[in-house]
C-alpha cells in the first residue's frame, strides 16, 4: 500500500448544498439508505432460501445555525448570501411546512462537495461532488432554542435516490408507468 493517498472528507472541508444554496451555517447531514427484503422459504426447509428486495427508502436530517439579517448597527456574519439569513423561505422550503402551501411544493436536491478539490472541478467553484440526495422532500421539522447555544433548527426529509462518486444510483427499471393509466369510467 505504499505510495497510496488519501484524501479524507470531514464536516471541516464538506460543503453543503440544499436547493441550489450553499448552507454556510449548517451543522450536520445525516442520512441513511435502506432496502427492504421479504425471505423466500419453501416447505420442508427450515432455513430461508434467499431474501429477495422489495423496497427502497432514503431518509435523513440536517441541521442549520439559524442566523437573521442584520440590523443597522448589529454585526453582520459574511456569508454567500450577504446576511440575508437563513429562515426556510431564504433556502426555499417553506412551502414543505406551509399546510396552504404542501400541494405546490416541489422536490429539492442536496449535494454534498469537498471543499478545495482540485481532482475535480464540480459546482459550485473548484469543489468535487461526492454525495447526492435527489428529490428530497421535508417530512419534519424542529427547533431548539437555549440561553447559551445558537438556535439550531433541524430537518427531516425523505429522497427518492441517494448516490456518491462511486456509483450513480438509477431508477427501477421495466417498472410500471402510471402517466397513460386512465381510470375506469364510474358510469356505466
Amino acid at each position: 500500500m505504499a505510495g497510496i493517498t488519501t484524501n479524507l472528507v470531514s464536516g471541516a472541508n464538506a460543503l453543503i448544498v440544499i436547493n441550489d444554496k450553499k448552507m454556510v451555517m449548517a451543522q450536520d447531514l445525516n442520512y441513511s439508505v435502506r432496502v427492504d427484503v421479504l425471505p423466500v422459504e419453501v416447505m420442508g426447509s427450515y432455513e430461508v432460501v434467499a431474501y429477495e428486495p422489495i423496497g427502497y427508502s432514503v431518509s435523513g436530517s440536517f441541521s442549520i445555525v439559524r442566523y437573521m439579517k442584520a440590523e443597522s448597527g448589529e454585526t453582520s456574519i459574511k456569508n454567500t448570501d450577504g446576511a440575508k439569513g437563513n429562515s426556510p423561505s431564504s433556502i426555499g422550503l417553506s412551502d414543505h411546512m406551509n399546510p396552504g402551501r404542501l400541494s405546490a411544493s416541489t422536490t429539492f436536491n442536496i449535494y454534498v462537495y469537498k471543499k478545495g478539490s482540485t481532482a475535480g472541478a464540480g459546482e459550485p467553484g473548484k469543489e468535487r461532488e461526492f454525495i447526492s440526495l435527489t428529490e428530497c422532500r421535508i417530512t419534519g421539522f424542529s427547533s431548539s432554542i437555549s440561553k447559551r447555544a445558537f438556535v439550531i433548527e433541524q430537518y427531516q426529509f425523505v429522497a427518492k435516490l441517494y448516490d456518491d462518486e462511486v456509483f450513480e444510483a438509477s431508477e427501477t427499471p421495466n417498472k410500471v408507468d402510471l402517466d397513460g393509466f386512465t381510470r375506469p369510467s364510474s358510469t356505466p
